[in-house]
């Protein structure tokens, strides 16, 4: 599976949200610095698809 993910840093809280089939925008608090973002958006996903999975 393939999907297309835009991140939105220094939120005021964490949300996924589907846009399109293959296509989310995910809410982080932590900022654009140093990989802090894209290291939270990667847990993010990762409990989303876990839970999804029946996991």
């Amino acid at each position: 599976m393939m999907i297309r993910v835009t991140v939105k840093p220094n939120s005021e809280e964490e949300t996924i949200e589907k846009v399109s089939d293959d296509q989310y925008l995910l809410k982080v608090k932590e900022p654009a610095e140093k990989g802090r973002a894209n290291a939270a958006a990667v847990k993010l996903l990762h409990r989303h698809f876990k839970k999804g999975s029946g996991s």
